[in-house]
């Protein structure tokens, strides 16, 4: 699909139909147009230009997926912008192939679009696919608007309006949120599937009825459960008991690792809230050496300064005249007396923690975890013995290091440390308070590459070692862990550093077992 005869007829001719096992049904010249030969023809692949007379290729590609939803799109432009690279992405456009076209690249694309038609037709021997797909496109956008709410503290009414969009209204009162906490030195880091969470939501609506629940992955380590109540109701213990049975029922490898939160019940409005107390919740497991208590429910706090005393201006003191070593025995006798005083625990930590980053953030200009992810760094660990021998190694650090680095090998090393969250350039420079543009600067001067090309190769590099020791991790969720926020860009990136797919790769692992 091409305004231009000329350069539709070249592409026709180009192409090996024969090598690939396929042959060209039809042309169009516009959007529309194309619309009436997809419906007419039913073709697997469309291959289509954007900018177009009276209907553009996105036009054509939004209308062709309502009753063609397993019809493969690629879309080659003459245009590097980003809003079509975006707007490409969101319609779940196999690839985007720049002007002049590279008749390999074009080729690989092809052979790429055939494994999925093949995948598709084979899933629709089991059921509708349609639906299939139509349904996981759907979780996947859910997942990243209660995603973007979690982590940016998206403005309630934008929040609200896309949920209608998505014809999951949050049509009830009241909300409640668990988390799920698998630690990663239990896990491999494996995040929970999107089939074993549908299980799961299924199970704890059974259990909490007439809640609905929605069940998605907020960080390698955290899956929150979102229920939406028709009235106030905090969850008794017996009941927390029986969604932790339920999930370890669907998953028995989970028992004994699983550990399992609650917070309040909260107004609908403040959901960010009831997912922040069960948080903190979460982490009074780091009250106990052995792990036996697995589920944590809302208890009263009061304020924290009994329990910390004057651990911050101790430790803050011992930090900056360089006494390393001090700072270990500061922090290990604040431990110990929260640890005395429960019910002002999880408090006692949150100020722990927040001394600590800041004197780390201070001396090195490197803050140990993004903003308003502080109780997500803390839910790696598994223990409160894991959580200080990192602080301590930390320590360790600082006092091996003779120089401050400068404000390059900061940012560097960060990358190093936190390529498989979200990261982009803009939350970077807000992080380290560095001009966007200089930040790009001093990325590709001290790695040689630019951000987007250094930090998809170490995720690459990565998801490979991950596909070794894991043939059977579900490339989706794979994807997800390592930062991806989209299954095809994925596949196109591993294919660029790798030169296969990941579906080839993880083959490979597999027959090499």
């Amino acid at each position: 699909m091409d305004d231009n005869a000329m350069i539709r007829k070249s592409l026709i001719k180009r192409i090996q139909w024969e090598a690939l096992g396929m042959c060209c049904a039809g042309e169009a010249e516009n959007g529309r147009q194309a619309c009436e030969q997809i419906d007419r023809l039913r073709p697997d692949i469309v291959i289509t230009d954007i900018k177009m007379p009276r209907a553009d290729g996105f036009f054509a590609i939004r209308k062709a997926r309502k009753s063609h939803p397993g019809l493969q799109f690629i879309v080659i432009s003459g245009h590097d912008d980003f809003l079509y690279l975006k707007q490409s992405v969101q319609l779940q456009v196999l690839n985007y192939i720049l002007k002049p076209i590279g008749t390999e690249e074009l080729h690989e694309t092809l052979r790429h679009a055939a494994e999925k038609i093949a995948q598709y037709r084979e899933a629709s021997s089991v059921q509708d696919t349609a639906h299939h797909y139509k349904a996981l496109y759907h979780r996947e956008k859910l997942e990243n608007v209660f995603a973007q709410l979690l982590f940016s503290r998206m403005d309630h009414a934008a929040f609200k309006r896309l949920l209608q969009e998505l014809s999951y209204p949050l049509d009830m009162p009241r909300c409640q949120v668990l988390l799920l906490n698998l630690p990663s030195d239990q896990t491999g880091d494996a995040p929970l599937s999107v089939e074993l969470r549908r299980e799961a939501e299924h199970a704890v609506e059974r259990l909490c009825y007439p809640a609905k629940c929605l069940l998605l992955p907020v960080s390698r380590h955290v899956c929150a459960a979102v229920l939406n109540e028709p009235a106030e109701a905090e969850l008794s213990p017996f009941l927390l008991s029986g969604v932790y049975d339920a999930v370890c029922r669907l998953a028995p490898e989970l028992r004994g690792r699983l550990y399992l939160s609650c917070g309040g019940s909260m107004p609908v409005k403040s959901l960010f809230g009831a997912y922040y107390d069960a948080l903190l919740q979460m982490l009074r497991r780091f009250l106990q050496d052995t792990g036996e208590t697995r589920i944590f429910a809302p208890s009263e706090q009061t304020a924290a300064e009994q329990a910390t005393g004057s651990f911050q201006s101790e430790f803050t003191v011992a930090f900056h005249l360089q006494m390393y070593e001090e700072c270990k025995h500061i922090l290990h006798r604040a431990m110990e007396k929260a640890v005395r005083q429960p019910e002002t625990f999880v408090s006692a930590l949150q100020r722990v923690m927040g001394t600590v980053n800041t004197c780390v953030t201070q001396q090195t200009g490197q803050p140990l975890f993004l903003r308003n992810a502080q109780e997500l760094y803390l839910l790696q660990f598994a223990s409160r013995k894991h959580f200080l021998q990192a602080v301590c190694g930390l320590l360790d650090s600082c006092k091996r290091s003779d120089a401050t680095p400068d404000i390059g090998e900061q940012i560097v090393s960060y990358l190093y440390e936190h390529y498989t969250q979200p990261l982009t350039v803009q939350s970077l420079s807000e992080l380290f308070h560095v001009n966007q543009i200089y930040l790009g600067q001093l990325i590709k001067k001290k790695t040689g590459r630019p951000f987007n090309a250094l930090i998809n190769s170490l995720r690459v590099d990565l998801a490979a070692q991950s596909m070794r020791e894991h043939p059977d991790i579900p490339l989706k969720e794979l994807a997800f862990s390592l930062g991806f926020v989209d299954a095809h860009y994925f596949t196109k990136v591993f294919k660029q550093h790798l030169g296969v797919t990941p579906s080839e790769y993880r083959e490979k692992a597999k027959d090499r077992q």
